[in-house]
């Protein structure tokens, strides 16, 4: 045989072996898998809404939803509406009547092997204790990355149900719902953390219904966030002590939102409200312009069954209206389609016509931005010389990834007997904050907790600077033994970066400067937690180191949100403690902004009570 005959028959072999060879070597395709959002706990024949996300299905099938138990529930695919979903879609399940834990399962149309179980805990309607009228608000971003606020009352009775109510929404894109009806809904608490989920049937077809974990520290208050596939968002519900009386006196106010040119601003003062009439003083920066000291003045309805009343030519500029939560409590939103607020007024109580720079003493500072466009925020401590108009501390501020950690700030200040005061930061120590408005409020009255006869005093903040915007508070800073914060805690964080936005809120507890606890995290834009969107059963974990330079501040290094065995995430937070019961934390990452708080479950702790008394405030 001759060399081309051999050649000939060697390049037929390997024509042979190529298609086996490329096949063998092929990489097989990418397996379905289904993942499952949505409240790990729904009140007995109450409603929840869940979606399933189904990767790497060519067909887009979507999936199959079941229901399975253990008990003697009767719980099947017809307890969902619809029982089959595309990818991403939402489907609505009926809890049943019985308090047991169901297993709901999405499987995946295309791949039967390809299923994802979620363990729901149908917990009783019974909410005995927490009944009553109670109003909210809270302030965030839609699935569609649009800024939103929104505020309301309800009434709850002893077995969950949300009986009526009341709302206001708006939108920077120019969606207004005013005085939207309640019609129902439920409050579902796991009785052990008095955590759980809080849904409101609105007769709005555009806002549906709206679901809310909630976590409440005491019967008169709760931290909520908006956890449903609509909008993500954090706030406050409190309980009415006089929904109907109209507001009457001296108040400090603050709010934050966006002008008609869609620009946000930042405004804050004192007035006077009395007969239907208000008038004061205000502050306002407008998106880098700054006007101080004017002068305004309005008009005020009388609120009605549910709290809630319009302000005419209101110290923001804009229609609004407000929803009283008690005697020195209200909060505002704006009406107007065109522009966007929210904020709150605080009574100013026996202090009215009498503060001085003595009404600013040893305190606990946080400020932060008021939307994704503004993703700044500043925590800090101080303490004061009132004789000199004087103040130095230690502040941590994140803007925008611009970081600085326990930096020394020093400057002056001043409050007017009407509580109207400011303090400049002289030392570059925060960055851009430079110049704050800052306005007394009643020393008996807890500023993030109205009903709480513990922790008054303080003052409402806003940003006055040409570069940044903010609000916030500072509040008396009583006690930093580190010993007198162990306990069981609520905590929530709302995180910012230059586009998008996630929130989170849990229970725990603190035991030799650990923290342990779980929560839901929402996440619309992935940013955290990848493709889920609402994440029920996140653990959160990590551990305080104290500043032994200054005492009242410490950092968790890590602090880990754990959403699953292959997704952990940790970030960086700072912490100050203003008491044995409040403390306030920002993240200090350069991918994101996280500002939030954490309050003590239960009564007072004895360290709080002892250091309340020293400060002499009332109880």
């Amino acid at each position: 045989m001759n060399c081309k005959s051999l050649l000939l028959i060697f390049m037929a072999a390997i024509m042979v072996c190529l298609p086996a060879c490329s096949h063998h070597n092929s990489t097989p395709p990418a397996q379905i898998s289904v993942s499952v959002s949505g409240s790990g706990s729904v009140v007995e024949g109450a409603t929840s809404q869940y979606t399933a996300t189904v990767s790497n299905d060519s067909s887009n099938s979507g999936v199959n939803w079941t229901c399975s138990t253990t008990g003697t529930a009767s719980c099947s695919a017809a307890n969902f509406s619809p029982a089959q979903t595309a990818s991403g879609s939402a489907t609505t399940f009926t809890a049943p009547s019985a308090v047991e834990s169901v297993t709901i399962t999405a499987t995946s149309v295309a791949d039967s092997s390809a299923s994802f179980p979620l363990t729901v805990n149908i917990t009783s309607s019974g909410t005995t204790g927490f009944q009553g009228a109670y109003s909210y608000y809270a302030a965030g971003t839609d699935a569609d990355d649009v800024n939103y606020t929104v505020a309301g009352a309800i009434t709850i009775d002893a077995n969950g149900n949300v009986t009526g109510g009341e709302q206001d929404f708006n939108d920077s894109d120019g969606v207004t719902a005013s005085a939207d009806t309640i019609t129902g809904g439920s409050l579902a608490l796991d009785p052990t953390t008095n955590t759980g989920t809080l849904t409101l049937i609105t007769n709005d077809e555009t806002l549906g219904t709206e679901t809310f974990e909630v976590s409440f520290p005491n019967n008169s208050h709760a931290l909520i966030a908006e956890f449903d596939s609509d909008a993500t968002s954090t706030g406050s519900l409190d309980l009415q002590t006089s929904p109907t009386t109209p507001p009457t006196g001296a108040y400090a106010f603050a709010g934050a939102g966006f002008d008609i040119d869609f620009d946000p601003f930042v405004a804050g003062g004192v007035m006077t409200v009395g007969s239907g009439s208000l008038s004061g003083t205000i502050d306002v920066d407008d998106d880098g312009i700054v006007t101080l000291d004017s002068s305004f003045s309005g008009s005020a309805t009388a609120p009605d069954s549910f709290g809630r009343g319009t302000i005419s030519n209101s110290p923001f500029g804009i229609e609004v209206s407000y929803y009283v939560v008690g005697p020195e409590v209200i909060r505002v939103i704006d009406l107007d389609t065109d522009a966007q607020l929210l904020g709150s007024a605080y009574g100013q109580g026996d202090s009215a016509g009498s503060f001085s720079n003595n009404s600013v003493g040893q305190s606990v500072i946080s400020v932060s931005g008021n939307s994704v466009f503004v993703p700044i925020g500043l925590v800090g401590q101080f303490t004061t010389t009132p004789s000199g108009g004087s103040f130095m501390g230690v502040a941590d501020v994140d803007d925008v990834g611009d970081v600085v950690n326990a930096s020394a700030i020093n400057g002056t200040y001043s409050m007017d007997t009407t509580g109207y005061g400011n303090m400049t930061i002289t030392n570059a120590g925060a960055l851009g904050y430079n110049l704050l408005g800052i306005y007394g409020v009643d020393l008996n009255l807890n500023i993030n907790d109205p009903n709480n006869p513990v922790g008054g005093g303080g003052a409402l903040v806003v940003e006055l600077d040409t570069e940044g915007l903010g609000v916030g508070f500072l509040v008396p800073q009583t006690d930093i033994v580190t010993a007198d914060f162990s306990g069981n805690y609520v905590f929530d964080g709302q995180f910012v970066t230059t586009n998008d936005e996630a929130d989170f809120l849990a229970n725990g507890s603190v035991s030799d400067l650990s923290l342990s606890g779980t929560g839901v995290v929402n996440d619309p834009f992935g940013d955290f937690s990848g493709d889920v969107a609402l994440n029920s059963n996140v653990t959160f974990n990590g551990t305080f180191t104290a500043d032994g330079s200054n005492p009242g501040r410490y950092v968790i290094n890590p602090l880990n949100m754990i959403f699953s065995e292959t997704n952990s995430v940790p970030i960086t937070a700072t912490v100050y403690q203003a008491s044995g019961g409040e403390l306030v934390w920002l993240e200090t990452d350069s991918e994101s902004t996280m500002i939030g708080q954490l309050q003590q479950q239960g009564s007072p702790s004895a360290g709080a009570r002892r250091a309340a008394r020293k400060a002499g405030v009332k109880h």
